[in-house]
């Protein structure tokens, strides 16, 4: 059995944000009873196996791969904040950076501002933000394993995880890891 129109826009709709209400909404199903209808459409075999299909084939488009994913993560995770700087302490120049800090580099602010004791001097003032290392690593460390979960039941829905102590980890484990991301 195929599609209808409305499941298949569903689908598309759905790989937009991964929001099933909101799919529904633009899929054209009622707001009042898009939460249900979303449920249903989810449910559905067919309309699982089509966004199945969809997200393979956009995959493939993008060539976006979890190996990317990580790699990237693992860039922002181990970010060094020294190299942002040149020997004598200044910021380099965005184009300067490698490859691996740059990616860690979430925004740049510049701003000229008075300087020097009698503010007659003009200085140029650059803000670098780095994209948020906690987060990269804790998701890295849920990917892997790294951290022991408390309440750990599948079945239990209403189940908050909470991290509660690293799961020891031979040092080849570790160098392996390490190595997968560059980080000999």
């Amino acid at each position: 059995m195929a599609l209808t129109a409305k499941q298949e826009r569903f689908c598309n709709e759905y790989l937009i944000d991964l929001n099933g209400k909101q799919a529904a909404i633009r899929a054209g199903f009622s707001a009042k009873t898009a939460v249900e209808q979303a449920s249903r459409l989810l449910s559905n075999v067919k309309v699982s196996e089509r966004i199945q299909e969809l997200q393979q084939k956009r995959q493939k488009r993008t060539d976006i791969t979890a190996d990317k994913v990580i790699i990237e993560l693992a860039k922002i995770a181990f970010f060094d904040i020294r190299k942002i700087f040149d020997d004598n302490g200044n910021l380099r120049s965005p184009h300067d950076l490698e490859d691996e800090v740059a990616c860690a580099i979430a925004s740049i602010k510049t701003r000229i501002e008075k300087s020097g004791p009698d503010k007659e001097d003009w200085a140029e003032i650059k803000e670098y933000r780095a994209n948020d290392k906690l987060r990269a690593l804790e998701m890295l460390a849920r990917h892997f394993g790294i951290f022991a979960k408390e309440n750990d039941d599948p079945s239990d829905n209403n189940t908050k995880t909470k991290y509660v102590g690293f799961v020891s980890m031979s040092e080849e484990k570790k160098k392996q890891i390490l190595k997968e991301n560059g980080r000999d």
